[in-house]
């Protein structure tokens, strides 16, 4: 009687543990399909994915969207090189005349770069460099930004201020830039103006004695 209970228990185990095991077996089965598809659908193209709208978005960045930035660019360009030109002008106290003269260039055409009309060549900008002694840098880019670019260039500490303080002297080291005094030695930065600070040479710094 043992000998049949048990053989009915056994069968019953291999049913239920067969039939759950198929049942798991085709779930992963599912499962792993549909994430392989998804895995070949994220790796298509945008043109494998959909040749049409691929095309319609290509056509339209190339016939609307560079010929808009590239109207964009131009125009910032022109009005980088004008106000960079004219501040030019104003700081060296240089007529229209006077400037174009320098730079082998008519007044006329010399104003309408100025004015931002007209967009130079290579060559005309070549000329500005010469004509103003700059790099092309230092013409192009907008006074603020190469301002703000300069203070990453390290400057030479030279200068120690003395005051007066009790029955003594005290010194502070002045910055190159803003030429206010700083309180710390072998400080990177200024804390006033944020000037990069050289101090290779600050040995040979020129000692200012206070007045009298």
């Amino acid at each position: 009687m043992d000998f049949l209970l048990d053989a009915l228990t056994d069968w019953l185990k291999e049913m239920l543990v067969g039939g759950i095991m198929s049942n798991l077996s085709g779930m992963f089965d599912s499962v792993n399909q549909q994430v392989a598809d998804i895995a070949t659908q994220v790796g298509q193209t945008p043109q494998g994915w959909n040749g049409s709208i691929f095309s319609m978005i290509q056509n339209l960045s190339n016939s609307i969207m560079v010929p808009i930035a590239g109207v964009i660019l131009a125009k910032m360009f022109l009005d980088n090189l004008s106000s960079s030109v004219l501040r030019l002008c104003d700081a060296r106290k240089l007529s229209y005349e006077a400037a174009s003269e320098r730079c082998a260039l008519s007044s006329r055409y010399f104003g309408d770069i100025a004015r931002g009309k007209t967009a130079p060549t290579i060559l005309t900008l070549e000329k500005l460099c010469v004509g103003f002694d700059l790099t092309p840098n230092d013409l192009l880019l907008p006074s603020t930004i190469w301002r703000e670019m300069s203070f990453r260039k390290p400057m030479p500490v030279m200068q120690i201020r003395c005051f007066h303080f009790l029955y003594d002297l005290t010194g502070f080291r002045v910055c190159p830039q803003c030429g206010r005094t700083m309180e710390r030695e072998y400080q990177p930065y200024c804390d006033h103006c944020g000037q990069c600070l050289d101090w290779n040479a600050f040995s040979k710094a020129t000692i200012i004695l206070p007045q009298q």
